[in-house]
């Protein structure tokens, strides 16, 4: 959630794809192979200004660390050439620049270190909640762990 949170904050920013740029000699291989997505459909326009970060990339990247981390097989790596063709095949086409690949990368790596962080964090403060209640618990004469909630007796 915090990858797509970020990749859309970042989309209030106007960035041209590749194919957008006139000079450079790109070609949108969508448009001239008939199957682009931008123009009217089911009356929505989709938003060509939305190339950094990939989150084609970082979608790739995401499915593909979960494989490797989830999969016991030795063969779980090659999973790892499904974002690098991701990041080929967009700039290849001229939907994105390099630059927005790494981009997504790197957004993903900070959403995953929050995460963890975020875990570990949640860890220690319900241990620590434990340990106090533990401790209050114990200095009740009662083994009550509130004042005025009474030890439930047998």
């Amino acid at each position: 959630m915090l990858f797509t949170a970020g990749a859309l904050l970042i989309q209030l920013v106007p960035v041209a794809p590749p194919r957008m740029l006139p000079g450079d000699n790109m070609i949108d291989t969508a448009v001239q192979y008939g199957q682009s997505v931008y123009g009217s459909v089911a009356g929505l326009n989709a938003d060509q200004l939305s190339a950094m970060p990939s989150v084609h990339v970082g979608w790739a990247l995401l499915v593909a660390l979960l494989a490797v981390q989830l999969s016991g097989s030795r063969w779980r790596w090659l999973a790892l050439g499904y974002p690098a063709l991701t990041l080929l095949a967009v700039v290849v086409t001229a939907n994105h620049f390099w630059l927005d690949g790494i981009a997504a990368a790197a957004l993903l790596a900070l959403a995953l270190v929050v995460q963890r962080a975020g875990r570990i964090a949640r860890r220690r403060l319900l241990a620590g909640w434990r340990v106090r209640a533990e401790q209050r618990r114990a200095s009740r004469p009662d083994g009550s762990v509130s004042p005025r909630v009474p030890a439930a007796r047998p």
